[in-house]
């Protein structure tokens, strides 16, 4: 038979199981319409409905927020998104004045756009999900021509098979310069492509020695890379010419086949991997030659 005091027990770790499940429980909100200009984390902005209706959010910790069709700004200098997660649909982030600007989790879905006016300024993303069929821009918004400007995109892990495409809002006047420093933990499960778009030069430089299981495409007209590291990825297009698989092109061979697209000083490689079928074909080649010295022996 059981006791009150086992009965009281019991009921008490029922609602405590209870209550930490409410409390674990994440809410979904949508940036209002005009909102959400200077500061990303001002719960009003938000409400629980996509088209403007429902309640506002009330707090941002422990809840997901969408920005959909619409923009949303960071506070100046540095600040950390204070939502459980940050969903690109379609939506637009304004990296504002400088700083590092720190995001837990984040999406991007549809067409959507990254962008800063301000050299230097850092996106931090714990966890990027570039996801299926999404084009996420990174551009830069400054109207400053004739200056070197930095903007740095750290991914702890990246993943999804959507695209990234870079561009610069304004032509560069001669010493001026337009670089995005991307920096990848763990990158393997991004399958998209890395592209250039619009008719602006800009340059890609990696902060890291990073493998992407995605390709990167690059031209001529607008493509420049700065190659310091040592970047595997699952496939490179340079001018409409597919790297060949299984090579690890030295900076030396890249820069005098392109020299347009590659930044001079450079001292990195590029790895193009096989694909999982030519990998495949080697492994069983490899075996067939392991049989048949076998028989032979």
């Amino acid at each position: 038979m059981c006791s009150l005091s086992n009965v009281s027990k019991f009921l008490f770790a029922v609602a405590v199981v209870a209550v930490c499940a409410a409390s674990s429980h994440a809410d979904t909100y949508y940036l209002k319409t005009g909102a959400g200009s200077t500061n990303w984390n001002i719960p009003s902005d938000w409400n629980s409905m996509p088209d403007g209706s429902g309640t506002n959010a009330t707090v941002m910790t422990g809840n997901d927020f969408v920005v959909a069709g619409k923009t949303v700004g960071t506070s100046s200098g540095d600040t950390t998104f204070g939502g459980n997660s940050l969903t690109l649909s379609g939506g637009n982030l304004n990296l504002r004045n400088g700083g590092t600007k720190t995001v837990s989790t984040m999406i991007s879905s549809g067409n959507s756009q990254i962008y800063g006016n301000t050299s230097g300024t850092t996106l931090s993303v714990t966890n990027f999900t570039n996801s299926t069929g999404a084009t996420t821009n990174l551009y830069d918004n400054t109207g400053t021509t004739g200056s070197a400007m930095v903007w740095n995109y750290t991914f702890g892990t990246l993943s999804g098979s959507g695209n990234f495409a870079l561009s610069s809002l304004n032509d560069v006047n001669p010493g001026g310069s337009r670089t995005f420093l991307l920096t990848v933990t763990t990158g393997t499960a991004f399958t998209g492509n890395i592209t250039w778009s619009g008719t602006k030069v800009v340059s890609l430089q990696f902060g890291n020695n990073l493998s992407l299981g995605g390709g990167l495409v690059a031209n001529d007209a607008t493509s420049r890379i700065t190659l310091d590291k040592d970047v595997t990825f699952a496939s490179v297009t340079l001018n409409g010419t597919s790297l060949t698989p299984g090579i690890t092109y030295s900076f030396a061979t890249l820069n005098a086949a392109y020299d347009t697209i590659f930044n001079d000083g450079g001292s990195g490689s590029i790895t193009v991997v096989p694909e999982p079928a030519t990998l495949s074909m080697l492994a069983l080649g490899g075996l067939g030659i392991l049989i048949r010295n076998r028989r032979k022996a």
